[in-house]
């Protein structure tokens, strides 16, 4: 039981910093961990931020390149005292703003190596966040609804709809998993 509390009490206290930097806040060693000249791309803006363990977490955000937002992934080792950036996707932060069926709003790693950016689209990295490869998605899927990942398994569930869709009749949704170190083979899950 302490050790769970004790791990809540560090990732809320990281999130509370990464939140602080990323803002330009300044409040102890938030303050101090932006100023150390972290690699944090200029205007990156949090979408998305998952932890593998308390010390090791990525965060799924927008930066400014050119006429448009890049998605960019940065990544801490030390429990967000300190980050970096890890590598930029071939995509776009998916948001309301942004073309239907495009981009990835979520991120998750199944170990420090192997990670997913996801929805509507599907990217996978192999090498802890530094390239991401578009991934098709299973069943010949139109949009990744939600993932879950760990060195045991990937799941995902695929809707067969289009991203914004006011209407997809008679379609289900399905359940897949892949191997994380296999990555592009997926096996549907049987449900009714």
């Amino acid at each position: 039981m302490s050790l769970t509390v004790s791990i809540m009490r560090r990732t809320a206290a990281a999130a509370s910093i990464l939140v602080l930097a990323l803002a330009g806040g300044s409040t102890g060693a938030g303050a101090a961990a932006s100023r150390a000249g972290t690699a944090v791309p200029a205007g990156f803006k949090a979408a998305a931020i998952t932890w593998l363990s308390p010390g090791h977490g990525w965060v799924l955000g927008s930066v400014p390149c050119g006429r448009r937002a890049c998605a960019d992934a940065i990544v801490s080792g030390d429990g967000g005292m300190t980050w970096q950036q890890a590598g930029r996707l071939p995509a776009l932060v998916a948001s309301v703003d942004t073309p239907a069926d495009t981009g990835a709003a979520g991120i998750r790693f199944a170990t420090r190596a192997i990670g997913w950016a996801f929805g509507p689209e599907l990217f996978r990295t192999g090498d802890g966040g530094r390239s991401w490869l578009w991934q098709a998605i299973p069943g010949g899927g139109k949009q990744v609804l939600a993932l879950a990942s760990s060195a045991a398994g990937t799941y995902i569930v695929v809707s067969p709809c289009k991203q914004y869709a006011p209407a997809c009749p008679g379609r289900t949704l399905s359940l897949w998993r892949a191997d994380p170190a296999a990555g592009t083979s997926w096996k549907r899950i049987p449900l009714s």
